[in-house]
Order: structure tokens, then C-alpha cells, then sequence
């Protein structure tokens, strides 16, 4: 049936969302009904769009599925127009009442004079405060607080802040009463995480590491063009040319570096978008039209440091390491699962937590693979919650043996991670190689297979797009 059901289940969502709850009672009491008939609309999409473009198939998978986990949260287990607050950046006035026309609440006003607003001229925060904003009651107001509700997938400028962030400048926190926070969330900060307070250093970052990621998922594209197993997707398992002919006997090499170069090229993907989506929304259009949300103290960085697999394992590499862009719609259901079964189990909640992450998952490659290929992407998520209770009890029980040093912990806890991910990590990589997704150009131009000619010998077009 194509994209249409999946277009007319997001507008509709939004649509529900849009009209007040409180005047219209009702609407709050069919939220279930509205989204299991937004969700069966979207599957329909998922399980029906076949095209000849393999992107297109893709934004018909992925979309859909996070519209199906995304709104759960906001809509099922909580009340948007009720519980969520905005961080909005309004200019300063001498007295501070409640502006009920607008839904803002200025509880406390910042002495704070003396800080750079955003890096671009302006050194004075006497102008500007932070305030929380409700749902607005204003239309204009209400569809930018919804879509930007929508779109902040770890609440960085709302109340309903995840865990692991860094923690809100000292004058934004001062502004604000931080009793409208949901949750203790907001005090488990993460300063460790790269973030800047003012855009021209945002910026530099972003940018360079922009050209690095570009130059990198280039090179790993161009190296596994060279691979038999992606090229025939998974039916060949030959070694790849590009390895030394002692290399390509020893299996173990083999596998190392195909998960290598899958991990890197997902990961570089990945911080692409996240780079870009910074340098627009601080680099384009900057607080004066994005209000708080074009601040460089809002756009954290999406990965953290690869110490927290030192710190943490397993559990470090997919809690602090890896993007935690849909965390809430993930964590959300399954604590929300666990308690409502009278449990306190933190390994169910995992196990919940990455089965919906497998979902997510298994709808772009099952797009294309079908029925066969649906398991394989849960079964990986899955085993890395298995993962994660294994090396938390293994570690608490070895705790009670012998207390180990500092820099030996360290080892054992990358050591495993890692370990676990060769282990597990050719589900994943299997399941995309089938479904072709390796071979996708993500990048309109190759510096790699162009002018370097590093790519196969027929192939080198320096411009990848066909259009």
C-alpha cells in the first residue's frame, strides 16, 4: 500500500496530540485505541513498501517503526499536556507571574549577568532568562513545542531529561525550579560526555569531525566493496581481497575485520547525522530562531567516551558509549512493563529494553528480507542484555573473591565487551549483509574510489548517486 498509511498515522498522531485534553476528556481516555490504530497503520507500511530504491524502503521501515516506539512513552505512560515542561528562553522582565496564555512558568529569575550567551557577540545573559513552558495554549506556540517534543529523542531542554547528560549550565539551572523535573534523571549527569557553551567551539568540533567521519565511512565503504561476503550479501564467505594472502587463511582475522569495518562504518553514519544536526541547529539557525534548542549547550554529543567500556563493560558500551537516541522509548516501556508485574528486576527491564530496540532493527532489514529475516536483529539486542547480567553477576561474585586492581578491572571490562560483540556481532552484521544494507552509498561522492582508485578495478566513479 506504500508510504500513505505511515504518512496519515504521524499526522493524525500529531493531530491528537495538538488538541487539548483537559477541554476534551475523552481524547485522553482513547489513547490506547488511538495507538494501536496509529501502530497497525504503520506496520502496514513496514510490511508492505517494496520499491526499487533501497533508501526509499528504508525511510518506509525506519520511520514507521519509530513512530510505532516513539509516541508510546509520551502518549501511554505519561501525559504530555499535563507532565512535560519545556525549557524555553524568553527575554528578561522585572517581575516573574505566571503567563497562563502562553503555558510558561517563570519561577526563578537569574541574578547571573556575566555569561556568553551563544558565542556569537552577544556576552550578557541579563537579557534572556530560562523558564519552563507547558502546553501552550497558543496553536503557533503548540505546534513548535509538539514538534520539538517529538524530535528530542533524550529531552535534553525538557523535564523528562535522560539520564547520562551533561549536567544544565549553572545560570540555565538557576533560572529554573528544578521541582518541575520528573524524575532524579536530570542529577545523574555525565560530564564526561563532550558538550560546549558557546557555538564558534561547537562548531570547529562539529565540522571537523564531520570531514573525519565523511573521509572514514568513504574508506570503510571502499574496503568492503572489496569483500566477496557483502558484495554476494552473505552468500560467499571468501576472505576480502584487501587482506594479506598469510591473513586470509586464519578465519579468526577474517571475522575481526569484517566486524571492524561494520562497526566503524555504523558508527561513522551514525555521527554524521549526528554532526550535521548540530552544525543546523546552532550553526544555522542559532537561539534567535531555534530559541533554547539552537543553544550549543543543547546539542550534546550524541556518543560518549570509549573509557566508559573501561569503566563499565558491556553494559558501558551501550549505556555511555553508544548513541542514546531513543532511550526513552526503549527504557519507558520496559520499566513501565516490570512494575506493572510486580517485579524489580533490572535484567528483565534490559531484556525488554533491547528487544524493542531489535524491533526498531528488524523492521529495515526484514523490509527487504522479509519473514527470514525479522529474528536475527532481536536475538542480537537480546543477547546483549544476556551479556550485560553476565558480566554484572560475574563481576559481583569475583568481587567477593578478590578485590582486583584499578588498571586489571579496566582490562577485563573492555577485554569482555569486546569479546561479547565478536561473539554476537555476525547476527548483526549477517542480517545487514543479506539485506544488502553494506552496499548502500551513503556518501554522493568518493574520494576513495575516484581519485585514489582504491576501489574495485571497474569501479571508479568518483560520483556514487544514481539519480
Amino acid at each position: 500500500m506504500g508510504w500513505q498509511p505511515a504518512a496519515l498515522a504521524i499526522l493524525a498522531m500529531f493531530g491528537y496530540l495538538m488538541i487539548s485534553h483537559s477541554e476534551y476528556p475523552i481524547l485522553r481516555k482513547l489513547r490506547y485505541l488511538v495507538w494501536i490504530l496509529c501502530s497497525s497503520m504503520c506496520m502496514i507500511t513496514i510490511t508492505t513498501t517494496q520499491t526499487a530504491s533501497p533508501y526509499f524502503n528504508i525511510v518506509c521501515a525506519l520511520v514507521p517503526a519509530i513512530a510505532i516506539m516513539w509516541p508510546s512513552p509520551m502518549i501511554i505512560f505519561y501525559n504530555p499536556q499535563k507532565d512535560f515542561a519545556q525549557i524555553n528562553r524568553v527575554v528578561r522582565k522585572s517581575s516573574t507571574p505566571w503567563k497562563k496564555e502562553t503555558g510558561a512558568i517563570v519561577t526563578k529569575p537569574s541574578t547571573q549577568v556575566n555569561h556568553k550567551l551563544h558565542g556569537r557577540g552577544d556576552s550578557s545573559r541579563s537579557r534572556y532568562q530560562y523558564v519552563w513552558q507547558r502546553f501552550p495554549h497558543d496553536y503557533g506556540d503548540r505546534v513548535r513545542w509538539l514538534l520539538d517534543l517529538l524530535t528530542s529523542t533524550r529531552g535534553q531542554g525538557w523535564n523528562w531529561r535522560v539520564a547520562g547528560l551533561p549536567p544544565l549550565p549553572k545560570d540555565v539551572k538557576n533560572d529554573l525550579d528544578c521541582s518541575v523535573f520528573l524524575n532524579s534523571d536530570y542529577m545523574r549527569t555525565n560530564s564526561r560526555v563532550v558538550n560546549f557553551n558557546n557555538a564558534r567551539d561547537l562548531l570547529r568540533y562539529h565540522i571537523l569531525s564531520f570531514v573525519f567521519y565523511i573521509l572514514l565511512c568513504d574508506f570503510t565503504s571502499t574496503m568492503m566493496l572489496h569483500d566477496p561476503w557483502v558484495l554476494t550479501r552473505g552468500q560467499d564467505m571468501s576472505p576480502p581481497s584487501y587482506l594479506p594472502a598469510n591473513l586470509q587463511s586464519l578465519p579468526q582475522i577474517v571475522k575481526l575485520c569484517r566486524l571492524s569495518l561494520c562497526l566503524f562504518h555504523l558508527e561513522a553514519a551514525n555521527k554524521l547525522n549526528f554532526n550535521l544536526a548540530s552544525i543546523f541547529w546552532v550553526g544555522i539557525l542559532g537561539p534567535v530562531t531555534a530559541n533554547a534548542r539552537g543553544e550549543p549547550w543543547m546539542n550534546v554529543n550524541q556518543f560518549g567516551q570509549r573509557r566508559e567500556i573501561f569503566r563499565k563493560g558491556l553494559a558501558g558500551y551501550w549505556s555511555k558509549y553508544w548513541h542514546q537516541t531513543l532511550r526513552v522509548a526503549v527504557t519507558t516501556p520496559a520499566k513501565k512493563i516490570v512494575q506493572g508485574l510486580g517485579l524489580e528486576s533490572r535484567a528483565l527491564e534490559g531484556i525488554i529494553a533491547f528487544s524493542l530496540s531489535g524491533f526498531l532493527h528488524a523492521c529495515v532489514s526484514g523490509n527487504v528480507l522479509g519473514m527470514s529475516g525479522v529474528y536475527e536483529q532481536p536475538m542480537f539486542f537480546i543477547l546483549q542484555a544476556v551479556g550485560i547480567s553476565l558480566q554484572t553477576y560475574m563481576s559481583r561474585r569475583l568481587s567477593h573473591l578478590i578485590q582486583l586492581p584499578l588498571l586489571v578491572r579496566q582490562i577485563v571490562n573492555f577485554t569482555f565487551a569486546l569479546g561479547w560483540l565478536y561473539i554476537t556481532g555476525p547476527i548483526f552484521c549477517h542480517n545487514f549483509a543479506k539485506a544488502g544494507l553494506w552496499m548502500l552509498e551513503i556518501l554522493p561522492i568518493s574520494l576513495f574510489r575516484g581519485p585514489l582508485r582504491l576501489g574495485l578495478p571497474e569501479d571508479t566513479r568518483w560520483w556514487r548517486w544514481n539519480i
